[in-house]
């Protein structure tokens, strides 16, 4: 519907994997990182199993929490705006899908950090993605996969609209969505 969806803080965008070595090669080298224009930042290592393996902060030093909005460790890039304000690039893959007996059964896209952490199946059928449709997204025609509503269902649940956390007006406190 063109706004954002209550999930969390960034905005979050999926890139072939065939992609990444522009990307990289795009990025701003830390050292010349400033909060007063956009900076692209890809990680340095291998995509996170778990929230305290090592990355690198905006000083390039080594640290194992996410300190400044350059200590991340799962997407491949982060376009930063402001210490607060970025879009995460996450990969994907196309992939031939085989049955049991060995012959092929489908073509589908497989999130980057699909079963890294615990079981979630990040595929989806190729005709859920492409060919891509266009959606408008904070004013602008922005290409989208083709079923959205399956992809952010499968990534954020049935739900994803309606956020975890609402403001109860009448008691002035907050209570899980």
């Amino acid at each position: 519907d063109g706004d954002f969806i209550p999930y969390d803080h960034d905005t979050d965008i999926v890139v072939l994997d065939s992609a990444e070595p522009v990307i990289r090669r795009l990025e701003t080298p830390r050292e010349n990182m400033t909060f007063d224009k956009i900076n692209l930042i890809t990680r340095k290592q291998n995509y996170c199993v778990y929230d305290h393996m090592p990355r690198l902060n905006c000083q390039g030093v080594p640290v194992r929490f996410q300190l400044d909005p350059c200590g991340f460790c799962t997407p491949l890039a982060r376009l930063i705006s402001s210490y607060f304000d970025f879009f995460d690039m996450f990969m994907a893959r196309i992939e031939l899908h085989w049955d049991p007996d060995g012959n092929p059964a489908r073509i589908g896209v497989i999130d980057e950090g699909s079963d890294k952490d615990g079981g979630l199946k990040l595929s989806y059928e190729l005709d859920d993605i492409f060919p891509l449709a266009t959606c408008q997204y904070m004013g602008l025609n922005l290409p989208c996969p083709r079923n959205h509503h399956a992809v952010l269902s499968h990534l954020y649940g049935e739900n994803y609209l309606r956020p975890n956390r609402l403001c109860d007006f009448n008691h002035g406190h907050w209570s899980n969505g």
